[in-house]
């Protein structure tokens, strides 16, 4: 993974968190919301599933064949800055090969000088960001576990009110039983009683089913959270190592550049060398553009053919 991908990665990172944060408190303000109503209604119905709207094919495949396509023009306007870039560097170095052999060397050194530099700097980047993101999963986790614990708190008071409620009919129960003066009153009260009670249990379990499913989704999201974090700061430290080991190879490119220095040489070799590699990646730029703008002309056909 390059830096570049790993930067965009944490940032990805770090903005998901939020997001994620955002919706699990939402979530949680729902579901305390709910709870509350539970706690002023000791029985509820249970609402009918949503009907789930079928969105037609065609214009699933049309918003993905644009999305795509979209996507590919993003791509291919990048991929032509880079071969305008390429291009320049390219013509960058073709004019320094007409220069003299000794200006190339001090140009090479400063070059170096420079990499390192920014090298160092990218290194503290990286510590920055990684308490950063130590920071921001520490802040995700403590603020989902304090609202979670209010909903837990709120739940656990539906629940003693509830069995407190279960205790008051079985008790209306056992007098019903044995109440021998209310004989034709005795059969419907006790009939009532027991649906109430069977419907008081029943609120109960589902109570009890809420509290378990919280504290379960509690630990999903930690875990996933957990795992999101320690993936980016591994990438940080992988990253971070491949920095290290490139300064210490510019180091010692520096100490042969600055050897040679000292010679005048009229071998272009290592200008050469970089000429052509540049004109490599140019040209495989190119076929990377042709590629894409092919696969966008396949994906505007297949959109003509779904009007």
């Amino acid at each position: 993974m390059t830096r570049k991908n790993l930067f965009f990665l944490v940032i990805a990172f770090i903005v998901g968190v939020s997001v994620w944060i955002f919706y699990v408190n939402r979530g949680l303000k729902q579901t305390q919301e709910v709870l509350l109503e539970q706690a002023e209604r000791p029985t509820r119905k249970v609402a009918a599933a949503p009907t789930t709207v079928m969105v037609p094919e065609n214009s699933a495949l049309r918003a993905r064949l644009i999305s795509e396509a979209q996507s590919l023009e993003q791509k291919i306007a990048e991929e032509r800055l880079r071969l305008a870039l390429q291009k320049q560097n390219l013509d960058n170095l073709k004019a320094r090969r007409q220069q003299q052999v000794a200006t190339t060397y001090s140009s090479q050194i400063q070059s170096v000088n420079s990499q390192i530099l920014d090298f160092a700097d990218e290194l503290h980047a990286y510590d920055l960001l990684e308490a950063e993101i130590n920071q921001k999963a520490a802040d995700a986790l403590r603020n989902q576990n304090s609202q979670a614990q209010v909903v837990r708190d709120q739940i656990d008071e539906n629940i003693r009110v509830q069995e407190s409620l279960i205790r008051k009919t079985q008790d209306e129960i056992t007098y019903w039983q044995l109440n021998s003066l209310y004989v034709n009153e005795q059969q419907a009260r006790l009939e009532g009683l027991q649906n109430l009670l069977e419907a008081q249990r029943q609120e109960l379990d589902l109570m009890r089913q809420q509290r378990l499913a919280i504290s379960s989704q509690v630990l999903l999201n930690s875990q996933s959270l957990q795992m999101d974090k320690d993936q980016a700061l591994s990438d940080i430290a992988a990253n971070r190592e491949d920095i290290r080991s490139e300064v210490l190879a510019l180091r010692d490119q520096l100490e042969q550049l600055q050897e040679a220095q000292s010679q005048v040489r009229s071998s272009q070799f290592s200008l050469n060398t970089q000429i052509n590699q540049a004109q490599k990646s140019f040209e495989q730029l190119q076929e990377v553009i042709r590629s894409l703008e092919n696969s966008l002309q396949q994906k505007t056909d297949e959109l003509n053919l779904l009007r």
